[in-house]
């Protein structure tokens, strides 16, 4: 029950991969019961970092308005 607060109030603050994280560490306690606080903490702050980062990057591809079709265009 605290668990799906948990990750009902993660979505609400928009930490979605650290609820996504969570949720997969609950759902393998064999895995992951043996690790300690910070272990565990540390993967979810790396799985919202990394989210977090992959996203920006495609935002900034996005965002660079790239043409796709000219890089197959330079066939001889």
């Amino acid at each position: 029950m605290m668990a799906q607060s948990s990750m009902e109030a993660l979505k609400a603050m928009r930490f979605t991969a650290m609820a996504a994280e969570l949720e997969r560490q609950l759902s393998d306690p064999g895995s992951y019961g043996q690790m300690g606080f910070e272990e565990r903490l540390g993967l979810l702050v790396d799985a919202e970092w990394n989210r977090r980062q992959q996203n920006r990057m495609l935002r900034c591809l996005h965002n660079a308005h790239l043409a796709e079709y000219a890089a197959s265009r330079c066939a001889p």
